[in-house]
C-alpha cells in the first residue's frame, strides 16, 4: 500500500485562436490585383497535400490580400480542387473583399469563416 499526502496538481495552458498565425506563405501564389491589392490561391502542388485548418494571411511584402483567387473565369482559382483542407480562417485584420469565380468549386473545404469585409462573392464560387 502507499501513502500519499493530499497533492495539488494545477494546469496552465494557453488560448490560441486560428486567427493569430498564418499558414506558411510557401503554400501559396499571390495574384497581383491592382498595384497596391494581390489575390491569394493555393500553389496547385499543395492541393492533395496540405490538409485540415488553415489561415490566411493579411499581407504579402506589405501589400494587402483582398481576393481569394482572382475575380475573372478562366483565371487562378483561388482552393478549388483541393482534397484534404478542411476549414478556411483569415487573420484577424484581414482586408478580404472578393471571393473570386471558382475559388472553392469542388473543394474538401467544409467551412469558410469569410471576413466582414467581403462585398462580393463572385459566380460559381462554392
Amino acid at each position: 500500500m502507499v501513502v500519499t499526502n493530499n497533492i495539488n496538481l494545477y494546469a496552465c495552458y494557453k488560448i490560441e485562436d486560428v486567427r493569430d498565425n498564418a499558414t506558411s506563405e510557401e503554400y501559396f501564389d499571390f495574384i497581383t490585383i491592382d498595384s497596391d491589392k494581390l489575390g491569394i490561391s493555393l500553389k496547385p502542388e499543395y492541393r492533395d497535400i496540405l490538409e485540415g485548418k488553415i489561415t490566411l494571411p493579411s499581407y504579402h511584402n506589405s501589400l494587402p490580400i483582398t481576393h481569394i483567387g482572382n475575380e475573372n473565369a478562366g483565371s487562378t482559382y483561388g482552393f478549388a480542387n483541393t482534397t484534404k483542407i478542411t476549414h478556411i480562417f483569415f487573420m484577424g485584420d484581414a482586408q478580404y473583399t472578393t471571393v473570386g469565380v471558382n475559388a472553392f468549386k469542388e473543394s474538401s473545404v467544409e467551412k469558410v469563416d469569410l471576413p466582414n469585409t467581403i462585398i462580393r462573392i463572385r459566380n460559381s464560387a462554392f
